[in-house]
């Protein structure tokens, strides 16, 4: 009987793990915006943190889903779609600033980021299912 018991313990402690277990990935993103005289910093900075997520997210899982047509062997269309599904925390940004040509400032934004690659591949599942593929 104890061992009845122990065994169901050590099975339900098993199987619960094993739901509870979401593999948590680093990513770094990094993101580049030029800054005109007519913006403000905290608008570029925002702009370039943008396109550093963006570059963490791609990096994380991505479907691609194409599409070919032709006729008589000449191509009538070629749609190629990524799809960069990504559930990221942002855990730290930090900006560089430098000059660039034409008065302009490059700011560079980097982004450490953590992805839940569970949550990222329901979503690729998702958008599949959407799209019905």
């Amino acid at each position: 009987m104890f061992v009845r018991i122990i065994g169901l313990v050590f099975l339900f402690v098993l199987t619960l793990s094993s739901l509870t277990i979401a593999e948590i990935v680093n990513v770094e993103g990094i993101g580049y915006y030029y800054m005109e005289q007519t913006e403000t910093l905290a608008d570029a900075q925002a702009k370039a943190k943008e396109q550093a997520v963006r570059d963490a997210v791609q990096k994380t899982e991505v479907a691609i889903i194409g599409k070919t047509e032709s006729h008589d062997s000449v191509l009538t269309e070629d749609e190629v779609t990524a799809i960069a599904a990504g559930i990221v925390k942002v855990k730290a940004v930090k900006y560089d600033l430098s000059p660039a040509e034409k008065e302009t400032i490059e700011i560079k934004a980097t982004v450490r980021a953590e992805v839940d690659t569970d949550e990222v591949s329901a979503a690729l599942q998702e958008e599949r299912k959407r799209r019905g593929k």
